[in-house]
């Protein structure tokens, strides 16, 4: 099966006329130095060595979920690689294929998906890489339609607003983004920047209704734990995902600064 799959990703990029220049760069699979930026179960997903690890990983996900979940990896990696090189050409072929990577998870996930809202995301954000700002766009509302309570979706989106249509629409985008998830720092402090006055806007649930309702949730649908050293990640600003899953930061180019700079949007909080 990966064999088929490098097949098809190098004939990919025959028909762009980069096959030669990737093969003779990158290799099909992440190094070692690039898995180590990628999520945790990605390694195991890919290379499959460790069957407790992967029932784990599939328990965890569901195995509807995991069984695509290479794509979603190399997906994040062709992003990765695409902030590393200073070749156009080869830019331009990495957002290509990740498009496709994350292309792929969006057709194959099943509704309800964890991955899904993040595989919306990370494609939308991919496709205003690639000056799609449409489809960037739409991509990144159907991510808020899957999963409200992600803070770094309404930062991506109201970044692309502001360009646009303007302050005032990105500011209204940001105000939804903190009534779903009033804690979040990064929509705090775009909320000011983008002239927002205090006090924050008001939450769509009371810290005790949040509460609640996840206890409610976590009582009746208790989760697969994952593997050993590789607990659920938790996406920017707190926001709880229902399994761990990709870190959407590793699209985003480096930044400067710390998570105490005020002034590094993106950062973790």
């Amino acid at each position: 099966m990966r064999k088929n799959m490098q097949f098809l990703a190098l004939a990919f990029l025959l028909l762009l006329g980069l096959q030669p220049a990737f093969a003779e760069k990158y290799t099909y699979t992440p190094t070692e130095v690039e898995y180590a930026t990628l999520p945790p179960y990605c390694k195991e997903k890919i290379e499959n060595k460790n069957p407790a690890e992967k029932k784990a990983w599939s328990d965890s996900f569901g195995v509807n979920t995991y069984m695509h979940m290479h794509h979603y990896c190399l997906g994040l990696n062709d992003v990765n690689r695409y902030y590393r090189e200073s070749n156009a050409q080869l830019k331009k072929g990495l957002l290509s294929s990740a498009v496709g990577e994350f292309g792929y998870m969006v057709d194959h996930l099943p509704p309800g998906s964890a991955l899904l809202a993040d595989a919306y995301q990370n494609r939308g954000r991919v496709f205003l890489l690639q000056g799609q700002e449409a489809n960037g766009v739409k991509d990144l509302h159907k991510a808020l339609e899957l999963n409200p309570k992600n803070p770094r979706t309404y930062l991506i989106l109201a970044d692309q607003v502001e360009r646009g249509p303007g302050k005032d629409k990105a500011l209204q985008l940001v105000i939804e983004g903190l009534r779903h998830i009033p804690a979040s720092k990064g929509l705090q402090r775009r909320y000011q920047e983008l002239g927002g006055k205090l006090p924050f806007p008001e939450p769509h649930e009371k810290p005790a209704e949040q509460n609640a309702a996840a206890e409610s949730k976590a009582a009746s649908k208790p989760e697969a734990a994952p593997p050993s050293g590789g607990g659920a990640n938790q996406a920017a600003d707190g926001a709880n995902l229902t399994a761990p899953t990709g870190p959407t930061s590793q699209i985003d180019p480096p930044k400067i600064g710390s998570p105490t700079n005020p002034y590094c949007r993106f950062c973790q909080d």
